[in-house]
């Protein structure tokens, strides 16, 4: 026989379970006739981090209450399918959507469009009219492609990545002629400037390699030398004294002319090409304010001498040149250094644009990092030095052991020529 507590208490036990039963069952109600509607929601917005834990569901509505009443009082099983489900669907037909899928913040079709495209790449074709689900699976991490309105990155841009290390600033002047993608070589430069081929006619390449103009020695300083002092060489660059570029210039090409370099050789090559490196990151003029050719070619001129003596004075120094380290700071200098095509208007003389034009693109060889081809620098070389225009400053004395290099070296090219006709 049961205590009276106990027998209270079973007694209770049918009341408590209906009652539970009886409430569960007005939330099922809730949830299926709120499950189409919150469905509909679902599909319009986005998840959002803070709205994925649920809130307390709000209280029943009092019509409604009372018809889960009324069905609850005529049905012997209130826990059969068929009294809550009948001929619907099941309830996870409706269910949320996995958290990982990515929805749109808006609802802008076009951008989810190229998104499809991103994350279906190019093993499948959309159809012509995307269904609404589809446009849904779009997987995380994937990148849209570039639409046609997209700028295209660096590497597609038409010059190649080592060339854009260099040139840090916009590309000055768009129109010149040396900003194509493939600059001249030894095998082509005359196609590309035919005056060059006037210059040394059936000299073959091998005797004009010896030229004073292109050659230097091909020896490397001893182990012990000091290296190449690139904090000097900026502080120069920024020191409001003048530095003569002519004078480092003709200490330089004293040096390159020996076949033999001494330990002082290669310090006095080394004090002025400190200098020099100086000048061309600082105070070396680019540009020209004179809308005129022949100051252009000073301009321009003065650039290549000084371009072409370190990258010779940086071969013979090998890695004490620490070429690396300053050469980019140069180009950034010289990066509007160019010509404009007011030089190729009607009623200039060819022959400057020819040699404009030319160091134009003898420049944007020293941009890549290399030497322009061997008949362009000698043949500017000459043009520069030894056929100066009216009242060019190379037409100075200062210039002179250039020009006399030259002579000589005519001269001494005459009998292996004539020997080998």
């Amino acid at each position: 026989m049961l205590p009276s507590g106990k027998r209270g208490l079973e007694a209770a036990t049918p009341h408590l379970e209906a009652q539970r039963t009886q409430t569960s069952h007005k939330r099922k109600a809730e949830e299926q006739s709120k499950v189409g509607t919150e469905a509909k929601h679902l599909r319009l917005e986005p998840d959002n981090e803070e709205t994925q834990v649920q809130s307390p569901l709000p209280p029943l509505d009092p019509e409604l209450d009372s018809l889960i009443d009324l069905v609850l009082s005529e049905v012997d099983d209130a826990f059969a399918e068929s009294v809550w489900l009948g001929d619907a669907d099941p309830l996870h037909s409706t269910a949320d959507p996995p958290t990982d899928s990515k929805r749109p913040v808006s609802g802008g079709g076009s951008e989810l469009l190229h998104k499809d495209i991103g994350a279906l790449g190019i093993a499948y074709q959309l159809p012509a009219q995307p269904s609404e689900h589809k446009e849904r699976k779009v997987e995380e991490g994937v990148e849209p492609p570039l639409s046609a309105d997209s700028p295209a990155p660096p590497t597609q841009q038409g010059l190649p990545v080592n060339a854009g290390a260099l040139q840090t600033g916009p590309v000055p002047h768009a129109e010149r002629s040396a900003s194509l993608a493939q600059l001249p070589t030894d095998a082509n430069v005359i196609a590309h400037f035919e005056w060059l081929g006037r210059v040394y006619p059936g000299v073959p390449d091998s005797v004009l390699e010896t030229h004073p103009f292109y050659r230097y020695p091909k020896y490397h300083p001893a182990p012990g030398t000091t290296p190449f002092d690139v904090d000097l060489a900026e502080a120069l660059a920024s020191a409001k004294f003048r530095i003569q570029a002519s004078s480092a210039l003709a200490v330089c090409r004293e040096i390159m002319g020996k076949e033999m370099l001494s330990s002082y050789d290669f310090q006095q090559l080394l004090f002025h090409t400190e200098r020099l490196c100086g000048y061309a990151m600082g105070r070396m003029p680019v540009g020209s304010t004179r809308h005129k050719a022949r100051r252009a070619i000073e301009n321009l001129g003065m650039v290549f001498l000084v371009l072409d003596t370190l990258h010779c004075a940086a071969e013979i120094l090998g890695e004490r040149s620490m070429k690396h380290l300053w050469w980019p700071k140069i180009i950034r200098h010289i990066d509007r250094a160019g010509y404009t095509r007011h030089f190729l208007e009607p009623g200039n003389l060819s022959t400057n644009a020819e040699i404009i034009s030319t160091l134009d693109s003898a420049l944007e060889h020293y941009r890549r990092g290399q030497r322009p081809p061997l008949r362009m620098v000698v043949g500017l070389k000459e043009a520069l030095l030894c056929k100066p225009g009216h009242h060019s400053t190379f037409g100075r004395s200062r210039w002179s052991p250039w020009r006399e290099d030259a002579a000589q070296w005519r001269q001494s090219i005459v009998p292996s020529l004539t020997g080998s006709e």
